[in-house]
């Protein structure tokens, strides 16, 4: 059992791409999805690990044992990763109702955890618009729209075509076909997990409680978009692929015990064509980092935190340099734009101001402190608008130059 679940846990994302382009790309699939590149989400990560606990706990029946310290641990999980914490309690919910015993006093504990939780670590602010918008089946539609993925030109004509004429079984079958794929390609070989409640005749409690829990997160990530990062509640689907894969490998445990000839011929293929070529996911930890912080840039953020509080502008770019925040505790003037729209921020007036580098005029940008990386290209655009008369060079070094404004 625990060869098959670290083998099931492979996806078929790279025998697609093997099918679509060579050579084999493991970039089409978010990395999370991936089991040998969880860890590039070290968030994600974490979360998982709860999630593990807290079922081997229910599956132990030690909910009553080891209650308060699960309620610590979900509302830890909404200061970690939101999309992990909703599925744990779920899965804690579920599990609850099924085991019907004081279930209602518990499910009202946790749902107040839940809302404390919210109110301390992400802050909504109810007088914006939603963070999470109701479209249906908008997150799949790229399963059949990407080339490199299951791309079908007749179905997408015959899906705009058909949302003239209004919901009907055609367009149905056009969307529950692209909701298939989608649990398909994303949950890969996990797939298999579904057999697991198919053809098992008795399911236990936690067993009921995992199968909807699933469900529930393939509904939130195929019906909802996310204000700003509008594919975001994918990620919804992620714990619960996870959880799957525990009952992939059930699946093929029982199919091993019970016909070991079925087993070899469902079993040997799959692991062959899907293990080996994710072996290539193996090198990603020799891959460049997308963002290093070198030690003399860490220099200056240093030098930036011990100066007296005040906002900072810091260019925006491909990585974004929304770190500075982050290690030097002052604010930025304007730093990742996805996350601003998520929370609904309005940004415009001061994007326009830094938009064009030829525009910039330093005196229009209400802040005390410029940190300018010098290898950064919006940078070395603006470098020189910096007047001696007007501003301080406070720091420099081979990275990172920083003025002061006088």
């Amino acid at each position: 059992m625990a060869l098959s679940s670290f083998t099931l846990v492979f996806l078929f994302t790279l025998l697609i791409s093997l099918i679509n382009h060579q050579p084999l790309d493991n970039g089409l699939l978010i990395n999370t999805f991936q089991a040998t590149r969880v860890l590039e989400s070290p968030h994600t990560a974490i979360g998982l690990i709860i999630i593990f606990l807290v079922y081997y706990w229910l599956l132990k029946n030690k909910l009553d044992e080891k209650w308060l310290v699960i309620l610590f641990l979900f509302f830890l999980c909404f200061g970690i990763k939101f999309y992990v914490a909703l599925t744990l309690g779920m899965l804690i919910g579920f599990y609850l109702f099924f085991r019907k015993k004081n279930y209602v006093k518990k499910i009202i504990i946790l749902a107040l955890t839940a809302g404390i939780a919210t109110l301390i670590f992400l802050q909504p602010d109810f007088n914006k618009p939603p963070t999470f918008i109701f479209s249906p089946f908008s997150t799949v539609h790229h399963l059949i729209e990407s080339p490199n993925l299951f791309y079908n030109k007749n179905l997408i004509l015959a899906r705009y075509f058909l949302y003239e004429k209004g919901i009907g079984p055609r367009l149905l079958a056009i969307e529950f076909y692209s909701l298939f794929l989608f649990i398909f390609f994303y949950l890969g070989t996990r797939f298999f997990g579904i057999f697991y409640f198919l053809l098992n005749k008795k399911i236990k409690p936690l067993d009921k409680s995992v199968f909807l829990t699933f469900i529930a997160c393939v509904f939130l990530s195929t019906f909802f978009i996310q204000r700003g990062d509008w594919f975001n509640p994918i990620q919804f689907l992620v714990p619960g692929a996870y959880l799957f894969s525990l009952y992939a490998a059930l699946f093929f445990h029982n199919l091993f015990k019970n016909n070991k000839l079925v087993f070899a011929i469902i079993f040997a293929p799959i692991f062959i064509f899907t293990f080996l070529p994710n072996l290539l996911n193996l090198t990603y930890p020799k891959n460049q980092a997308r963002l290093v912080i070198d030690k003399e840039e860490i220099a200056a953020l240093n030098h930036l935190k011990k100066m007296p509080f005040g906002d900072v502008f810091a260019p925006i770019d491909e990585n974004d340099t929304s770190y500075v925040a982050a290690f030097s505790q002052k604010p930025t003037y304007l730093n990742f734009l996805t996350i601003n729209q998520t929370l609904g921020v309005n940004y415009q007036e001061r994007l326009k101001k830094i938009e064009d580098p030829q525009n910039f005029n330093p005196e229009k940008i209400e802040v005390k402190y410029f940190y300018l990386p010098k290898q950064n290209p919006y940078s070395q655009k603006i470098i020189d608008k910096f007047s001696p008369k007007k501003y301080q060079k406070t720091f420099e070094n081979k990275k990172v130059v920083i003025f002061l404004k006088k």
